[in-house]
């Protein structure tokens, strides 16, 4: 049974600690704001109002939109009349939405390879081991600490893209073309079980090396898949259509499962010490 008290005083104390520190939350603010609404309007804007006749690269852009042939969004693309129109609607509806998995791990990655590791270079986590919490709602208070200001990040990023989405396109389409399903589905569905998962990663990560940097180093790869996926939307190779990105969140969530169980059984007490002290 785990402790829900000491899971919250763990998480309050952690994220207590990420709001006193200017050079933590604010890379988890910025990078994700400069990521999720600056770069995606100032695409919007250029691809939105701009003159393509005169683009010599025209053609490039003809094919990316080929490739979508036999998909529910190739024939929504086609019902607009203008270039324009059809390349914005491919991005605001295709090619942004997987750069909404990457803000969450942004977001969480540091808190959450901090969060053993730092206690052993801030010398508090002999008296956390040695507190009578069990090991299951340690490692959930920690995972909470990270998770909550990711999600919370990653809401008011989407709200601020939603918002200017809607204000640059409305001019080219007389009425708004976000959110769609897709949307929907990958920020309440997906996004959650991509960073839940990145958290438990990176914890234990954490638990088991030595210092910050190797925590780091070794939890970011696990953005490397999220850029593989935007490659392959970018190329045409990959499309993420409605059950995908269902069937998506449903894989990590089942792993998630997989990986609350392992560290229950796994991660225990005098091992951890044994690491750290």
């Amino acid at each position: 049974m785990v402790d829900k008290t000491a899971i919250w005083a763990i998480a309050m104390k952690d994220m207590r600690s990420v709001v006193s520190s200017v050079r933590v939350w604010l890379p988890m603010l910025v990078i994700p704001f400069l990521l999720g609404v600056v770069a995606p309007c100032l695409m919007i804007i250029l691809v939105g109002f701009g003159n393509y006749k005169e683009m010599e690269n025209l053609q490039i852009v003809m094919d990316m939109i080929e490739k979508l042939k036999d998909t529910v969004l190739y024939e929504d693309i086609q019902s607009y009349s203008t270039l324009n129109q059809k390349m914005v609607y491919v991005l605001v509806t295709y090619l942004f939405t997987p750069f909404f998995l990457v803000i969450p791990i942004m977001a969480s990655s540091v808190v959450a390879a901090n969060s053993f590791v730092g206690e052993k270079e801030r010398k508090t986590l002999e008296s956390l081991l040695l507190s009578p919490i069990d090991m299951l709602s340690l490692f959930i208070g920690k995972v909470l600490s990270a998770f909550i200001p990711a999600m919370v990040i990653t809401l008011i990023m989407f709200f601020l893209f939603g918002l200017s989405v809607t204000i640059l396109t409305l001019p080219l389409f007389a009425e708004p073309i976000f959110p769609t399903v897709d949307w929907i589905i990958m920020i309440s569905w997906v996004v959650p079980s991509v960073c839940l998962f990145v958290i438990l990663f990176n914890v234990v990560i954490s638990a088991k090396v030595r210092g910050f940097q190797e925590a780091y180093q070794l939890g970011s790869v696990v953005v490397i898949p999220i850029v593989i996926l935007i490659i392959s939307q970018l190329f045409g190779y990959f499309f993420l259509n409605t059950w995908r990105i269902f069937f998506m969140g449903l894989i990590v969530l089942i792993l998630n499962g997989i990986f609350i169980r392992w560290i229950s059984h796994r991660n225990h007490r005098l091992k951890l010490a044994e690491k750290h002290l």
